[in-house]
């Protein structure tokens, strides 16, 4: 994707009612922890205990924080 398809793509994201809180490249480790979640939350779906217990687990992990997720992305 260039430049310009991004900025496209952007313009649409915004056009449509979105907000962008914070602009930045995904690195490695966020594509990785993205894709192994969406990968639970489908097989979670498809009645895997084992996903449903991680998924369990993030999202305790993620409720004890001080901040939530989207308030750390906006920082």
């Amino acid at each position: 994707m260039n430049k310009a398809e991004t900025d496209a793509a952007i313009a649409a994201f915004i056009a449509g009612g979105g907000e962008i809180t914070r602009l930045r490249y995904a690195d490695k480790k966020s594509v990785d922890r993205a894709n192994r979640r969406a990968y639970h939350r489908d097989a979670a779906i498809n009645g895997n205990q084992k996903s449903v217990a991680f998924l369990k687990k993030e999202e305790k992990r993620e409720s004890q924080m001080i901040f939530s997720r989207i308030e750390r992305e906006k920082a």
